[in-house]
């Protein structure tokens, strides 16, 4: 599908950032592509910027994902201004949201890890739980659960669109079913929190431990962040928790496992329309599924 064609995709982004730092006078003499997944991130070198760019996540997100990259400055604004190590809304040129060639982008300050090694579970759980305590005093109004309880229904009606074999359609809606139901059931406390709480969104910089990608920022249970954390490690629950804190346990983590585990299926699906190969990742998330409702 063209709409997907990740090359064409990235070459407009790297255009829109390029052109919108232009209007606003700022020189880049190399935009180089930090990543591309669901958004793409460019480095406008030698400033020291980095583009946000909403790509496979506008035809996702309602307007576009414009609100996402909003709700991502907001988050990150509130953190720095309670002296928690972030990465900061470019302070060269206006950080946004902007829009170009309808896509939607925001500025960020360029920040080098000082180290690739990613942290460990028992270090980002501790990382999470102080992130949580200074989440708990924001006051931002924010979706409930959006990451499974909007969002998720939206991939899963893309996919429809987009031709996915019926039946890992049927299984991802059977599965979403199933979540939706225990969650449901659910009563634990609710705040804000990160929203994608992995270890790739967590660098090791010179101010130590910084959390990354707030777009899915929202309010939820505590355990939402915890489970993000643990299912892409294939971690034990109890590791997470003993290292979180707060009281937690694995009877009030399971249901929000199973949450991101479907989430996962849903958006390596999703991502492998735009990249054949993403598709080996999102097999092993179907095939989880079908274990797991068998």
């Amino acid at each position: 599908m063209s709409s997907l064609n990740e090359s064409a995709v990235v070459a407009r982004a790297v255009a829109a950032a390029s052109g919108v730092a232009a209007l606003h006078g700022l020189r880049c003499e190399e935009a180089i592509v930090i990543s591309d997944a669901n958004n793409v991130l460019v480095h406008l070198r030698p400033a020291p910027v980095v583009a946000r760019v909403a790509t496979l996540m506008s035809l996702i997100r309602p307007g576009g994902g414009g609100e996402a990259l909003e709700r991502e400055l907001a988050v990150s604004e509130f953190l720095l201004s309670r002296g928690v190590p972030a990465i900061s809304p470019s302070r060269e040129l206006p950080p946004g949201p902007h829009r170009e060639d309808g896509l939607w982008l925001t500025f960020w300050e360029h920040v080098e890890p000082v180290a690739s090694q990613p942290a460990d579970l028992e270090e980002a759980a501790r990382a999470l739980a102080e992130l949580h305590t200074i989440l708990a005093g924001c006051t931002l109004e924010l979706p409930l659960l959006e990451p499974v309880a909007q969002e998720l229904p939206r991939v899963l009606a893309a996919l429809a669109s987009a031709g996915i074999a019926d039946g890992d359609l049927a299984l991802l809606r059977q599965a979403l079913g199933l979540v939706l139901s225990r969650l449901a059931d659910g009563g634990l406390p609710l705040q804000v929190v990160h929203g994608d709480a992995h270890t790739g969104n967590l660098l090791r910089t010179g101010d130590g431990l910084v959390w990354t990608d707030y777009e899915d920022a929202c309010v939820a249970p505590v355990a939402w962040d915890l489970a993000c954390l643990c299912v892409p490690l294939g971690a034990f629950a109890d590791a997470a928790l003993d290292a979180y804190g707060g009281g937690l346990g694995e009877a009030e983590l399971e249901p929000f496992l199973d949450a991101r585990a479907l989430h996962a299926a849903v958006w390596w699906s999703w991502l492998a329309l735009a990249d054949a190969r993403r598709s080996e990742r999102a097999q092993f998330w179907l095939q989880w599924w079908r274990d797991r409702l068998a």
